[in-house]
């Protein structure tokens, strides 16, 4: 069974369901902006592919799955972000610092931590260098990696992995 929807019928459908599916997505990604993200790339996506509708279900239950898969990519890429807020903002001096209120001590360790790094990051192919700092510094996603660099997926994860394996040997004074 094949079932052309038109256009028009999907406009329609949209206009009128808007807010139910942006609900539903509501209910996954727990934040009505990104909701109303999800359903609005849902729908697009619909209108992209609406020559893909088989027809073998109502077009709204074809429109929900799909808003409900970028409801979920939606989510799934916030969570895999490092946090942006981590650090409040009484530990942060007036030059962007970090604070230290730990003990000279604590402080020596890091800045030999820190010193380590460094050198490691010096000392790390660029490649390697440049998706961390992409990933770790900015907090891009993989995919927004990919795009930015013109790269594979699996290549971005693995040059990450390197660059991260490389910082620990550094560490670990190889």
């Amino acid at each position: 069974m094949s079932y052309t929807m038109t256009e028009q019928e999907l406009s329609k459908l949209v206009a009128d369901k808007m807010h139910r599916l942006t609900s539903t997505a509501n209910k996954i990604t727990k934040d009505w902006h990104e909701a109303e993200d999800a359903a609005q790339q849902g729908c697009i996506k619909a209108f992209r592919y609406m020559d893909k509708f088989r027809g073998d279900c109502k077009p709204y239950s074809w429109v929900t799955r799909i808003v409900v898969n970028e409801a979920k990519r939606i989510a799934d890429n916030r969570n895999r972000r490092p946090p942006n807020d981590d650090v409040p903002v009484d530990v942060v001096d007036s030059s962007g610092d970090m604070a230290h209120p730990e003990s000279p001590e604590a402080v020596a360790e890091m800045l030999d931590l820190e010193a380590v790094i460094s050198k490691a990051m010096q000392t790390m192919q660029p490649d390697f260098a440049e998706v961390l700092s992409l990933r770790e510094d900015r907090g891009l996603t993989y995919s927004e990696i990919t795009d930015r660099l013109g790269i594979l997926e699996n290549t971005a994860r693995t040059r990450l992995a390197k660059a991260k394996a490389h910082i620990k040997r550094c560490m670990e004074g190889e």
